[in-house]
């Protein structure tokens, strides 16, 4: 019999063969981790310290450089006036654009608060969003004026972020609004002038490098870029007539009951546009307050939008027939009420007949059946050719954008009632820009001046580029142009603009009632019309041409109550302003 302590001494000894060749794995595996981790930290070493080495350096580098633009200083925009003084209708003001940095606030009640009072936002979505303590919320206001920076700064809270910027500024608000555009938060020049020059008037950012230190303070400068400033433009715009106009169109919109209009002042010897506006306006300081369903507010409709103009298209028509020797100012016929024309009737505008005209006449009693029987002496190629000497169907080449062409149909297309229609403002359509450039070689000796609204550019060296009057072509002889301007002074003198006359002064001008297109059913809209008038004046020496455009007017069907008395509001402005001596 075994004695129980040596069963003992032998179960303590002994081990099984299989328990042994695990541990020796164990022990293996953990060999091969340690092996591989210090092969991993090895490789990372060599990584890091060789293959890494300069992109670490200038990662360190970089912790103590530091890199600041420079911003630009974006040209100044002017208008001027007749004693050549300019006034700044575009420039720049220092802004603010105020942050919250949700992470550094301590008082988040009492800062929504404070904001929520002076920047009129939500206090209680502020609140909100800062309590997210996220790092970084967008701006709560952009271009916040100097006077309201100096209460925020004031206020006793911390995480509140103020960045200066340079904000683009209008001084007079909705003046001359769709002519000058706006720049936009991204610094980018939209619409009118400013989208047109924004090359020139941005200028080119600079920059300056240094050294910080471990606080990050500048303690020295390494490189510097000066900034380049933009040039700033002189505009052809008058000041005080483009004032003039923006108001006398205001009046006019209310007055008519209008859904908008146009005015154009253009000095018809060079092509300077004097004045150019529009309604309805907006203010391009607060230009994204314009809600986005209104959004052709930004629209320059005096280059870019298209209509049949009606009956200031006569004078066009009766001088090419004139050009061509068809017809004299003096030449007679009779006329009915009516004319028949590929079975269409065309009747005068109250359905009344004048009876024996001279051409002069015609023009006088504006007689739609009388402008079809001077069209009919044109042959459809000379009357097509002659639209398109005037300009019609094509752009002006002014330097606005969005300038649109107007439509000529095709000239083997015509037919006898198309010449009819085109005769008195119908069945063509063009801008306003393009109907006052055409009549501007009326008064112009049949010279067709290219428009421009810039003057000069002026480098920020001081050098200044002016901008030279262009002849586009010849769209009648002197001759047949003086004779043109001579009936329009009957047309006021003795026609039907007489309410145009201004005591001692000598002033040729029409109107125009064209009827609307009616844009789902074809044909037109019933009763309602488009009003237009165009006059020149002083006679002798036509210095200003001015057109009035009033979109379909709910007082009355004609322009003579309408266009009319507000070309006369202007014309009157003008001729007290410039100090025009009467010439009767």
């Amino acid at each position: 019999m075994v004695p129980l302590v040596t069963m003992r001494q032998r179960s303590i000894h002994y081990q099984p063969l299989a328990s042994q060749t695990t541990n020796k794995q164990r022990i293996r595996t953990a060999l091969l981790v340690l092996g591989g981790v210090c092969a991993l930290m090895l490789y990372r070493f060599f990584d890091k310290s060789v293959l890494e080495h300069a992109q670490y350096v200038a990662l360190a580098s970089n912790q103590h450089t530091i890199r600041e633009d420079l911003p630009s200083h974006r040209g100044t925009i002017y208008a001027h006036d007749s004693g050549n003084a300019l006034f700044p209708v575009a420039t720049n003001e220092r802004t603010y654009d105020v942050s919250v940095i949700p992470n550094q606030v301590t008082d988040p009640k009492g800062l929504s608060t404070a904001l929520g009072n002076i920047l009129s936002v939500d206090a209680n979505d502020l609140f909100s969003k800062i309590q997210t303590k996220v790092p970084y919320l967008p701006p709560l206001k952009r271009r916040v004026d100097q006077a309201t920076a100096n209460k925020l700064v004031e206020l006793p809270f911390k995480g509140l972020s103020l960045l200066p910027t340079d904000s683009r500024y209008y001084p007079e608000n909705e003046f001359a609004s769709q002519l000058l555009g706006f720049v936009n938060y991204d610094g980018v020049g939209a619409y009118g002038v400013e989208s047109r020059y924004d090359d020139v008037l941005e200028g080119k950012d600079g920059s300056l490098l240094g050294k910080q230190d471990s606080f990050g303070r500048l303690v020295s400068i390494t490189g510097q870029v000066n900034p380049e400033s933009g040039s700033d433009l002189v505009l052809t715009i008058d000041h005080t007539i483009q004032y003039l106009a923006d108001q006398t169109l205001r009046q006019a919109s209310g007055l008519y009951g209008t859904g908008g209009g146009s005015v154009i002042v253009m000095n018809p010897k060079t092509g300077a546009i004097l004045a150019m506006a529009n309604q309805p306006g907006f203010d391009p300081n607060t230009y994204n307050e314009v809600p986005t369903d209104q959004v052709n507010r930004f629209t320059n409709d005096a280059v870019s939008t298209v209509y049949e103009p009606g009956s200031i298209m006569k004078p066009v028509v009766m001088a090419m027939a004139i050009e061509e020797g068809k017809v004299t100012p003096d030449t007679k016929s009779t006329f009915s009420n009516y004319v028949t024309v590929q079975g269409y009737q065309i009747h005068t505008a109250l359905d009344e007949a004048f009876g024996e005209e001279t051409m002069t006449q015609i023009l006088e009693n504006s007689d739609n059946v009388g402008m079809v029987w001077v069209s009919g002496h044109l042959e459809y190629q000379d009357m097509y050719d002659g639209f398109k000497r005037f300009g019609f169907g094509q752009t002006t080449g002014i330097d606005v954008p969005g300038e649109t062409t107007g439509s000529i149909l095709p000239v083997s297309d015509w037919h006898d009632i198309d010449r009819a229609t085109m005769a008195f403002g119908q069945g063509i359509s063009s801008t306003p820009l393009q109907m006052i450039t055409a009549w501007g070689s009326l008064v112009n000796g049949g010279k067709l001046m290219k428009p421009y609204v810039v003057d000069s550019l002026v480098r920020p060296n001081g050098d200044r580029v002016v901008t030279q009057p262009t002849e586009v072509r010849t769209t009648v002889s002197q001759k047949t142009a003086d004779e043109v301007r001579q009936m329009l002074l009957s047309v006021v003198d003795n026609g039907q603009s007489k309410k145009a006359q201004i005591q001692g002064y000598a002033i040729g001008g029409k109107t125009g009632t064209a009827q609307i297109a009616d844009p789902k059913n074809g044909g037109y809209l019933k009763d309602t019309y488009n009003h237009s008038f165009i006059g020149f004046f002083p006679y002798d020496d036509p210095q200003y041409l001015v057109m009035v455009k009033l979109d379909h007017p709910t007082t009355s069907i004609y322009a003579d109550a309408t266009a009319l008395p507000a070309f006369r509001a202007m014309a009157q402005g003008i001729i007290s302003y410039e100090a025009l001596q009467p010439s009767r």
